[in-house]
Parts: structure tokens; C-alpha cells; sequence
């Protein structure tokens, strides 16, 4: 035994020893054994690499317990774990099995992150003291520790092998515990699909590949751990071209090869097996068109019908191949078919005739009969149907298809037999200038057109047969006035022939009035009738000079409504509108006239005028205008009229002068009760003439006589003498007052009042006893007069070369020139006179 086992031998012994005499230590005592048993337990169990394993030491916690590990190789003994009831001893070299765990309730042992060198046996002793018996139990456990496999890599001999050369797959495994389990898996391109190799092998050896190899080749190992895939690898098997295979949209296949319709857009698309895929030429006939798998031709034409050929080619394996079609561009018939029922046999059998030419194929005809259901006969391109004309009913339907294989439904071309019930129709009418006649007889709702012609009244047919619409021109003849003509018809479904008479008649005119009398400026009306006339005529006016009127709306309206015309005279004046105006009517066969006369009188004249006043504002820029009328007669305005003047001494009486210019029209509309008007406006520069003439409708009378305005008569003399009394009573009345508040109060101002008032000597004073004589005096003197003392002065009365005192102011300022009162007093006397 080497030296480790001895170790862990004296180790255990050591344990034992302890779990033995600890207790006497305590103060008990324990019984040596009595006997002793030893039982062997064996165990395998397996282990993952790297993951957690469990290894048993019994179902319940020994007293003692020992576990060691036995390498297989070697048989060596190496210790694990040693303990007691609640001590445990790990071994320090344990790391390399793993990391080592311990379950305390039994002892177990538990690794995680297994590792390969745990793979051996691992052996638990463990000892059970029960009373006085001890028992020994080994628990031996072989352990496998397995090993995952790892992910495999699949390597191929190529990775792009040509069609038919060999080729090796071989799965390579780095690890993994045997036995090892392959599994080989192809998802095959062409096919879409997963392809299960049931070769158990780690090599897969193709002899000869083909284009079905082509695809992902995926190995799968397992073993009794794990499975693992590897990535795919690519087998890229390379081939072709084969031979293309073209295809037409949209498809249409005859036994000529492919076609197409005109107008259409066609797409030509090349397949051909080949890996690495083809390179595309599309040739029309042995030209290069287009490079590419589908060649698309839009709006196809007939002249692309020819061979396409497209070639395929693998530039990685510098090999070709193509293949040819050949397309034929059906086209349809130009325009629409083009049916139509015609007269057949003289006008008694109806022949359906359709037709449409041309076109690739020619297209199928057939008709139809709606009404009875029946089938035509089929033709190519035209195709027709007779039927007897009066055994067909009126509005009867046929119908033609018309097939082809470009037209996706059948073409439906109708047509109708039709019998108008009304009957044919006919007129006459004239040429503009009345040279010509044209007879017209039509009956055109017809179908199949009915045949007309002309026939005189006499039997003599005009010109030639026609369909649904005859005429005959006839030069102007007035013979042909009461003739008649007649128009025939033939059709299939008409059992006899129709006819249509008409007569042809001159223009007779009628007028309900001959002659008609107005007066002036009113609006009279002439009107005449046309009773008969065919062709019919256009009624013409001509006035009192015999020349066609024209429409006017100032002077002239003419009004038609069929027979009947109107002829309205607007204004009308005696000399210009009396006369004799005419109506007339021509056709080809003849022409009338009728007379009227229109008598135009003036309105009587209206009176004289004569102007009463005529007057210049103050600032000579209006003019005020009065007049009179001599006489009673009608009036229905005044007209004034003025004349510019070239001098101011040119009279009323110098009858040239008023001729010599021209007379301006100022004021119209001037109503006939009204006797005055004021003209505003007037140049005062100017020198005018003004006269008046009366006006009645449209007839003037005779002007008045003419005459230049006068100035206004001057009033301001009457102002200018009011104003002045009023401003000497005005200044009286001041004086007054003031001399009499001085003479109240003399205590007021005593030096004036001295001078006004104080008693005079008597041989230099007036016989003055009261003051009121005084005033009274001084008022019915003519002037103002101032004494002083005899011995030295005397005022002179005042003369008319001294200007008189009119005013209170004056006479105040009179006396304040006066010396002040000294020893000797003065006395003044004032006389006030107010003079105009």
C-alpha cells in the first residue's frame, strides 16, 4: 500500500478513535464493540461532461464515513471526503474530478462541472455503531463520465462540381462519446425539397453527380447525450444549358405554330435548364432584337409575323443551345363590317348584303334574322341573303356576325327593313334670284332607299331615277304658274307605288289699306298679305323713291311672320316720307306688287313771340328773360336762342345783323305755360343777342324779335342817405344824455359843469331861463358857436367851410381843449346842427 493510502488510513483510524473516547470526555462512558459486520454495495452510474452528478452513500447520515476514489488505469487509492456526524474533511486534490458537494442528511456526495478524470470508482465506507455493534458498509460506485459530441463540419472534395464527375462529403467530429450515430441531409434547390441520405456514415461518396445533387448538404451526430448539425455546405452542381423552351403570353397555338392578335402586347419568355443560369439572345428571323429571358413587344404589328429564335448560353461552361417558333400576327379586317339591305329584282326583293374585307384570316360572315330565328349562309369575308320584299314585315331585324380570332365576341352589324307609314314628301322652292325652280321629292326614312322620279302634268318624266331623294331643277318659266307635277316611289315591302302632287302658283298680294294720311313726327304702320304663292317669295319693300328699304331701327323696321309683313315708319316728315311705297313678292313662276300711298301733313304753325324783359344779373353772369305769345294757336315748346354780338351798338331795328350769324340753341323743352327763364353761365366779356321761338311738334313759328340784356337799375342812393340820418339821430341822442347826466350832477365834474351851465352876463348871453331852453335852442341852431368874455374873445358861428360837430365825441373833445376855469369863468355856448 503507498504512501497516500497509509496516510488516509491513519486518518481514519484517528476519526474512529475520536467518535470513540470524545464522549468519556464529557463525563459518559461508551462501550467498546461487540461485534463487527462488514456488508459490500455496488453501483454504476453515468455522468455528463461538464454537468452535475450524485453519488450514493446510503439512505441514512453514518456515524462515520469515508469516500475515495480508484482510478481505473492505475487502481490507485486516492481519499475524497472524510467526516463524522457534524465534521467534514475534503481533500485538497478533489478539484480535478469536478467541484465537490456533500448532502448531510445521507452522506451523499454530489459533483458539478464534471470533469473526464472522475471517471472511476468512488467508494464510501460507512461505519454505523448501533448499541455495542459496529457495522461496515462499502458503497462502491463505478462512474462513466460521457462527453457531448460537438458540432460536426460537413467538407466537400469540391464545392462546384460539373454534371457527372465524382464527388466526396465527408463529416468531421472533434468530440463525443461513442457510439456516434450520422445522419446526412440534402435540401435540394431544383426540387424545393429535403432529402433524408439513410447512409450511417461520416462519409457520403458520389460517383457521379447530376443536377439533382445540387443543393445544402447537412450532417447531423448524435450519441446517447446529445445531437448536434452542422452548418450547410453548398454543392453547387453546374450544368446546360438544355435545350430552351419558349412560351408565348398571352398563349394561342395553331397548327401553323404560335399566333398573336394586332394591337396586343406579347411577351415571348425563354427557359433552359442550366446552373450557372444562361445568358439570353433573342433573334427575328437570324437578326438580334433583344438580350434577356423575355422579349415583350408591345402593340404587335402584322409585319413582326416571321421566326423567333432564342439562344441560350452558359458562359461559366462556354457551352450554347436554342430553339425557334413561328408567330403569326392575326389582324382584323380594316374599319367595321359594313351591312346593309338593298332593293333587288325591280324593287321587289330585299338582298342583305354584309362584307368586310381583308384581314389574317379573313373573317366569318353570317346573317341573322332576329325575327324569325334563322340561320344564314356562312361565308369569308361577304356573304348575302335575299328575301321577298312583301312577305317581310316592316321594321324587320337581321343581323350579320362577323367572326375572327383576334375579335374576342363576335361583331354584330344590324340592319332594318323599314316602310315609313307616312308618304313620301315634296316641295318646290325658287333660287335666290328667282332664275331657277327646284323640285324635291324625298323619302328618305326608307330602307332599303325607295326609288323616286319626276313625271310633268302631262306624263313626261324629268330627269332620272334616284333613291330616297329626287330633284329636278327647272329653269324660271311663268307658264308653269297652275301646273301640276308629280313625284312617284317604288319599295320591296310596298305592294303598289306612292305619289306626291304639288302645284305651282305666281304671288298674289293683298293690302288692307291703299293709301294712308298722318301727321308729322307720328309712326304709322303698312302692312300687306301674301295669299298665295309656290314657290314661296320673300315680300320686299320698296319706299316713295322706288328703292328697296333696308332695316333700320332708327328710321325703318319691317316685321315678317309667315305670309303676313309689316312695315313701320318711324318720325315720318311731309317733304321726305309722302309718297308712294310698294310691297312685292317674286317667285320662279311669277311676281306681284301693291301700292300705298302716304300722305305726311305739318302741324298748323304756332304763335309770335315777343320779348317783354330782359335783364343782367348784378355780376353779369345770368341773364333774366321774360316774354309773351301774340295769339292762341297750339304750342308745345319754347326754344331760346342767342347770337354772340360784334357791338353794342347793333339794334334790334338792323334786321341784317340778326341774319348774319349763326343762332345758338340755349334752352329747349321749355314747357308752353311757362313765360320765363333764367339762363345761367353767361360770359360777362361777351355781348349776346337772346330771342324766343315757339315751337309746335315739329313745326316752328316765327323768332322774335332779338334784343341784348340790360343792366339792373342802381339802388344804393336810398341806403347811403338812410344810413347817414340814422348816424345823426344816433349822435344826438349821445349828446343829449351827456348834457344831462353833467346838469344832474353837477358835483360829479363842477369845472364842466360850470362851463356848460353857468349864468352869463347879461350882454354876453342869450335869454336862456332854463336848461331845457337851452337844449331846445341848441338843437334848432344850424352849427355849434363858442363866446368868452366880451373883452376878449367871442366864438364865430360855424360857416360851410367849417365842417360841423356831428358827434358826441367831437363836442367832448372840443371842450377838453379849453383852459380850466380860473378866477374869471367863460361861458361857451354849442349849437349842434346834423346836415344830410
Amino acid at each position: 500500500m503507498d504512501y497516500g493510502l497509509i496516510k488516509n488510513l491513519k486518518l481514519c483510524h484517528l476519526l474512529v478513535l475520536l467518535w470513540i473516547f470524545v464522549p468519556l470526555t464529557s463525563g459518559q462512558s461508551l462501550p467498546l464493540p461487540k461485534a463487527q459486520q462488514t456488508l459490500y454495495v455496488d453501483m454504476t452510474t453515468k455522468g455528463v461532461l461538464g454537468r452535475s452528478v450524485q453519488l450514493s452513500c446510503g439512505e441514512t447520515l453514518p456515524n462515520i464515513y469515508i469516500w475515495s476514489f480508484t482510478t481505473p488505469d492505475t487502481g490507485s487509492l486516492q481519499a475524497v471526503l472524510f467526516g463524522t456526524q457534524g465534521v467534514n474533511v475534503l481533500d485538497s486534490k478533489t478539484s480535478q474530478y469536478g467541484k465537490i458537494g456533500f448532502i448531510a442528511e445521507n452522506a451523499s456526495l454530489t459533483i458539478n462541472n464534471l470533469q473526464l478524470q472522475a471517471m472511476g470508482r468512488f467508494t464510501c465506507q460507512a461505519f454505523n455503531m448501533m448499541n455495542d455493534s459496529l457495522t461496515l458498509i462499502y458503497f462502491n460506485t463505478d462512474l462513466t463520465v460521457l462527453v457531448p459530441v460537438a458540432k460536426p463540419e460537413v467538407r466537400m472534395s469540391r464545392s462546384s462540381p460539373e454534371e457527372g464527375t465524382p464527388v466526396t462529403v465527408q463529416c468531421l467530429l472533434k468530440a463525443g462519446t461513442p457510439p456516434i450515430n450520422y445522419m446526412w441531409t440534402q435540401e435540394a434547390t431544383l426540387s424545393g425539397l429535403t432529402v433524408i441520405l439513410t447512409e450511417d456514415s461520416n462519409l457520403v461518396n458520389v460517383t457521379s453527380v447530376h443536377r439533382n445533387h445540387t443543393g445544402r448538404y447537412i450532417c447531423k451526430v448524435s450519441n446517447e447525450v446529445n445531437e448536434e448539425s452542422s452548418d450547410g455546405v453548398w454543392m453547387n452542381v453546374t450544368y446546360g444549358p438544355d435545350e430552351p423552351v419558349i412560351t408565348i403570353f398571352p398563349l394561342s397555338i395553331t397548327e401553323r405554330g404560335f399566333t398573336a392578335n394586332e394591337e396586343d402586347t406579347i411577351s415571348l419568355i425563354c427557359q433552359a435548364a442550366s446552373n450557372p443560369p444562361s445568358s439570353y439572345f433573342w433573334l427575328y428571323n437570324n437578326s438580334q432584337v433583344s438580350v434577356g429571358q423575355t422579349y415583350q413587344i408591345s402593340k404587335i404589328s402584322r409585319r413582326q409575323t416571321g421566326s423567333y429564335t432564342c439562344q441560350a448560353e452558359n458562359r461559366h461552361l462556354n457551352t450554347r443551345a436554342q430553339t425557334s417558333i413561328s408567330l403569326t400576327v392575326y389582324y382584323l379586317p380594316d374599319g367595321k363590317p359594313t351591312c346593309k339591305v338593298i332593293a333587288a329584282n325591280a324593287y321587289k326583293d330585299l338582298s342583305l348584303w354584309c362584307s368586310w374585307d381583308g384581314g389574317l384570316p379573313p373573317a366569318t360572315l353570317r346573317w341573322v334574322s332576329i325575327s324569325h330565328q334563322d340561320n344564314g349562309t356562312t361565308a369569308l369575308s361577304n356573304v348575302t341573303a335575299i328575301k321577298i320584299g312583301v312577305n317581310t314585315p316592316s321594321r324587320s331585324t337581321f343581323t350579320c356576325l362577323s367572326s375572327h380570332p383576334a375579335l374576342p365576341v363576335d361583331h354584330i352589324c344590324k340592319v332594318t327593313a323599314y316602310l315609313p307609314p307616312e308618304n313620301i314628301s315634296c316641295f318646290a322652292i325658287s333660287s335666290k334670284d328667282n332664275d331657277f325652280i327646284m323640285l324635291s321629292c324625298n323619302w328618305e326614312e326608307a330602307m332599303p332607299p325607295a326609288m323616286l322620279w319626276w313625271d310633268t302634268w302631262d306624263g313626261v318624266m324629268l330627269g332620272s331615277t334616284e333613291e330616297s331623294v329626287n330633284m329636278v331643277v327647272l329653269k324660271s318659266n311663268t307658264s308653269y304658274s297652275g301646273k301640276e307635277f308629280t313625284c312617284s316611289a317604288l319599295h320591296p315591302q310596298s305592294a303598289e307605288k306612292k305619289q306626291c302632287q304639288l302645284r305651282l302658283e305666281s304671288p298674289t298680294l293683298l293690302s288692307p289699306r291703299s293709301e294712308v294720311t298722318v301727321l308729322e313726327m307720328s309712326e304709322i304702320n303698312l302692312t300687306c298679305t301674301l295669299s298665295s304663292s309656290y314657290p314661296a317669295s320673300d315680300i320686299i319693300w320698296y319706299d316713295n323713291k322706288n328703292k328697296p328699304l333696308q332695316t333700320d331701327l332708327q328710321k325703318y323696321v319691317i316685321y315678317h311672320i309667315d305670309r303676313w309683313s309689316n312695315l313701320t315708319i318711324k318720325e315720318n316728315v311731309a317733304e321726305a316720307d309722302s309718297g308712294k311705297y310698294r310691297c312685292s313678292a317674286t317667285n320662279a313662276v311669277g311676281s306681284a306688287s301693291v301700292w300705298i300711298s302716304l300722305n305726311v301733313y305739318k302741324y298748323p304753325p304756332p304763335p309770335n313771340v315777343t320779348i317783354s324783359k330782359i335783364l343782367y344779373s348784378r355780376q353779369r353772369t345770368d341773364v333774366f328773360l321774360e316774354w309773351m305769345t301774340l295769339g292762341k294757336e297750339e304750342m308745345t315748346e319754347f326754344i331760346v336762342q342767342r347770337q354772340e354780338r360784334p357791338a353794342a351798338s347793333i339794334t334790334p331795328e338792323s334786321d341784317t345783323m340778326s341774319k348774319s350769324g349763326t343762332w345758338e340753341t340755349v334752352a329747349s323743352k321749355i314747357k308752353p305755360n311757362i313765360r320765363g327763364q333764367k339762363l345761367s353761365g353767361v360770359d360777362s366779356t361777351v355781348l349776346y343777342a337772346f330771342r324766343i321761338v315757339a315751337v309746335n311738334h315739329n313745326t316752328r313759328g316765327y323768332p322774335s324779335e332779338w334784343k341784348t340784356p340790360a343792366d339792373p337799375p342802381f339802388t344804393a342812393y336810398t341806403a347811403i342817405i338812410g344810413a347817414a340820418l340814422g348816424g345823426m339821430l344816433v349822435a344826438a341822442v349821445a349828446i343829449l344824455l351827456v348834457f344831462q347826466y353833467i346838469r344832474r350832477n353837477p358835483e360829479r365834474n363842477p369845472w364842466l359843469h360850470n362851463i356848460l351851465f353857468r349864468v352869463q352876463p347879461d350882454e354876453s348871453r342869450e335869454n336862456i331861463s332854463i336848461p331845457e331852453d337851452a337844449e331846445a335852442a341848441a338843437d334848432s341852431d344850424t352849427g355849434i358857436v363858442a363866446s368868452t368874455d366880451t373883452t376878449t374873445q367871442a366864438a364865430q358861428p360855424a360857416t360851410g367851410s367849417t365842417a360841423p360837430v356831428t358827434t358826441a365825441a367831437a363836442a367832448l373833445s372840443q371842450l377838453s381843449s379849453l383852459s380850466p376855469p380860473g378866477d374869471e369863468p367863460v361861458n361857451v355856448t354849442i349849437t349842434v346842427t346834423a346836415t344830410p
